[in-house]
C-alpha cells in the first residue's frame, strides 16, 4: 500500500503571485498586524513582502510572532490574500 500525503508546497511570501490563485500553499512569516473582527482575524505577515491572511478560527496571536499558514490563495479587491485552513504558532517571538 502506498501512502500519499497531500502536503502543499512551501512558498516564500515574495514569490506569491497570480499563478498561485486558488491553489493551496504553505507559508511562514512574522505577524506585523492583527485585526480582530467578530468571528475572524485579518493577519498581516511580513517576510520582505506583506500578505494578508484571513483566519476564520481566531487564535491568540501577538505581533512579531512567527506563524505557519496552510491555505488557499485568493484575490480580494485586486490584492492577493490567503484564506487559512490551518494556522500554527511557532514558539519563536522576536522582541
Amino acid at each position: 500500500m502506498v501512502s500519499i500525503q497531500n502536503n502543499p508546497p512551501t512558498i516564500k511570501i515574495k514569490e506569491i503571485d497570480e499563478t498561485y490563485l486558488n491553489q493551496k500553499i504553505k507559508i511562514s512569516g512574522h505577524v506585523s498586524k492583527i485585526i480582530n473582527i467578530q468571528g475572524f482575524q485579518i493577519i498581516t505577515l511580513n517576510e520582505s513582502k506583506e500578505i494578508e491572511i484571513i483566519n476564520n478560527k481566531p487564535k491568540n496571536i501577538s505581533k512579531n510572532q512567527k506563524i505557519i499558514v496552510i491555505g488557499k490563495v485568493q484575490e480580494y479587491k485586486n490584492k492577493l490574500q490567503i484564506s487559512s485552513e490551518k494556522l500554527y504558532i511557532t514558539t519563536l517571538k522576536l522582541s
